[in-house]
């Protein structure tokens, strides 16, 4: 009677403190669904801060993007510039208007890349360089234009231009004076021919002061030919025009030089432009790359550190959450155990909590209360049984102690009979014998 009493005591003590002393009222199904909650939870934040970073990503990869293409433009519009000048140069010592076709080509080409630079969202940060090389290659457009019009001019070559007028003029010269055998004549004129090509070939200003120079001396000795009048004002008339075509061809000829001058001139204005667009694109380009690349590993970072942090959230509140079921379902399971042993002095654990736990503490309290009764009904059946069986024992006894009586008293009896009987045999038995 003493463990079932110890047995109910300890039931009612674990009913008042609930076995740990805390009241758990969130249900296990509560907490997993808060357990996915947080993952989802985890989930979303790392894919937020995954999309943010993929989102700067792609922005600085756009930056990148931009100024890629700017220093391949930039690059371009330098080899374009090169491109120019090699056509400048081919159309000066070879004097063929194709060439001036692929100068123009490589100019608007050139003009092109500058409008796509333009385009670029990055483009403010090279305008002056744009803009300034815009002006430039415009400048020294217009002057190729113009000097090609000076060799236009001054004849590609000697059929053509203020040259083939030369050649004219000297042509008619030199016929009128053969015509009149005036070899003296002849020969001043071929000195002036000789300076002519000495000019064309040098362009010193000495020859044309020594063409002025024959033309005096030639003046001079036309005056003294034995030829008509009419004669000699044809040859003069000749040489005029010949004279005039070359001055005309000489100032042509230093326009043309000097328009060179000017044409170097301005690319040599245009080259700083082209070094400094050139030096911000590739600048800009290592800036770019540099900025992604630590985006790109700053992201990398955040979303590790992120992730790592989500993740040990969530094991450190599954691992609680774990335990806060697995060790009360292992205080349940050896209290279990040890009811099933016979053991109802032991106390029953989470007894007060109001989750699926609980609810179990719940029934293997009543079981435990059930067990208790069934041990004091048991007890009190054998103290019922043992006091049935020793008021059967007295009861036993005493038929016994009757019996033996009874017996007795019969035995006493049948003695007596017997000794009556004897008698009476013997006196019986005298009477024979009498």
């Amino acid at each position: 009677m003493t463990n079932t009493n110890d047995g109910r005591e300890r039931s009612a003590q674990a009913g008042n403190t609930g076995g740990t002393g805390r009241k758990a009222s969130l249900r296990i199904g509560g907490r997993i669904v808060l357990l996915a909650g947080l993952g989802v939870v985890g989930l979303l934040g790392l894919g937020g801060a995954y999309l943010f970073g993929d989102t700067k990503i792609g922005s600085e990869f756009k930056h990148d993007k931009q100024y890629r293409a700017l220093a391949g433009l930039a690059a371009r519009v330098d080899r374009d510039a090169l491109q120019m000048r090699r056509r400048e140069k081919d159309f000066i010592l070879r004097l063929d208007e194709k060439y001036a076709g692929k100068y123009h080509g490589a100019a608007e080409d050139l003009l092109a890349r500058l409008d796509d630079i333009e385009k670029l969202t990055v483009a403010a940060e090279v305008k002056n360089e744009v803009d300034g090389v815009r002006l430039k290659i415009n400048a020294h457009m217009e002057q190729f234009g113009n000097l090609v019009e000076q060799n236009r001019m001054l004849g590609f070559n000697e059929k053509e231009g203020l040259q083939g007028s030369l050649r004219t003029a000297v042509h008619e010269v030199e016929t009128k004076l053969e015509e009149l055998q005036l070899d003296a004549l002849t020969v001043k004129m071929l000195m002036m021919r000789r300076h002519e090509k000495d000019f064309i070939m040098r362009g010193a200003d000495k020859y044309i002061e020594r063409i002025d120079k024959r033309r005096e001396e030639f003046g001079s000795l036309l005056m003294s030919a034995a030829i008509s009048i009419e004669d000699s004002q044809a040859v003069e008339r000749l040489l005029d025009q010949y004279v005039a075509g070359f001055h005309a061809y000489a100032e042509g000829y230093k326009a043309e030089k000097a328009g060179r001058k000017q044409l170097s001139a301005i690319y040599s204005e245009a080259e700083p432009f082209l070094e400094a667009l050139f030096a911000a694109a590739e600048k800009g380009e290592v800036t770019a790359r540099a900025s992604l690349e630590e985006v790109r590993d700053s992201t990398r970072v955040a979303v590790i550190s992120i992730g790592t942090t989500i993740l040990a959230v969530f094991l450190l509140f599954a691992f609680g959450l774990a335990r806060s079921i697995t060790r009360p379902l292992k205080a349940m399971t050896a209290t279990m155990t040890q009811l099933a042993d016979g053991d109802t002095n032991v106390e029953v654990p989470a007894i007060g909590r109001r989750d699926e736990i609980g609810e179990m503490a719940q029934s293997v309290q009543i079981f435990k209360d059930n067990t208790i009764e069934k041990v004091r009904l048991e007890e009190e059946q054998v103290v019922a049984q043992q006091r049935a069986e020793e008021e059967k024992r007295q009861t036993m006894n005493d038929m016994a102690d009757r019996f033996e009586r009874t017996v007795k008293e019969v035995v006493d009896g049948v003695g007596s009979s017997a000794t009556e009987m004897q008698a009476t045999a013997q006196q019986m038995s005298a009477t024979a014998e009498e």
